[in-house]
């Protein structure tokens, strides 16, 4: 199967089989219907939409992370959902069944930017994911207390895991006294997520054989 993401003020997301290397697929989007092979798809759309990655578990389950401004909303034939949050800068991420239903959506803002990169899910099928914040991530440093989640220097790395159901495990920051980012995110084993990115000057990280 083929996962397409197309983004913008709304994003098209596609879940289908595919025969050839390229193949035309029409689509009414009034009704939600498409032609050749496709399984399902999904529009949603806000202020701003960015879908930054994608993963599939081992049921078939469909987990999607990005970002977005404004409320969202997720189009389906069953009716729409939303989402929303308190600050402006909101990063999201929503898990479909096999199907295309939603199971979850879970999202986690700040009045700073923010913006969620890259997904992978663990031997348990728990997804993390990762991405950079600019100077102070409000809503984890509102839960975790002042002073915590504020960055070391403009950009700084953080990775949120959560349970296959949504609920979030922990969250970690990383950065340097400039700018950091992170473009990917893997794992090594439950609990240690191995990142790809970029920092200048120097990038702070743990010492040991755990991550985090």
């Amino acid at each position: 199967c083929v996962l397409v993401a197309f983004y913008g003020y709304f994003c098209f997301f596609f879940f289908f089989k595919q025969k050839t290397a390229y193949e035309i697929y029409q689509c009414d989007w009034s009704s939600d219907v498409c032609s050749s092979d496709l399984v399902w798809f999904r529009r949603m759309g806000a202020v701003q939409t960015l879908v930054y990655d994608v993963e599939v578990d081992n049921s078939g389950d469909v987990y999607i992370t990005g970002d977005f401004q404004g409320q969202m909303i997720i189009i389906a034939p069953s009716g729409n959902n939303f989402l929303n949050g308190n600050y402006t800068y909101r990063t999201f991420l929503i898990k479909f069944n096999a199907i295309g239903e939603i199971l979850w959506m879970r999202e986690d803002d700040s009045g700073s930017e923010v913006s969620s990169k890259a997904i992978t899910l663990d031997a348990n099928q728990d997804p993390y994911i990762a991405g950079t914040f600019k100077c102070v991530f409000d809503e984890f440093a509102d839960s975790l207390g002042s002073g915590l989640f504020n960055s070391v220097g403009y950009n700084d790395i953080f990775i949120t895991k959560y349970s296959n159901s949504g609920q979030i495990q922990w969250m970690k920051q990383y950065g340097g006294p400039l700018d950091d980012y992170c473009s990917g995110i893997a794992i090594s084993q439950v609990n240690n997520p191995i990142i790809s990115g970029g920092y200048t000057e120097y990038f702070n990280y743990p010492v040991g054989s755990s991550f985090i």
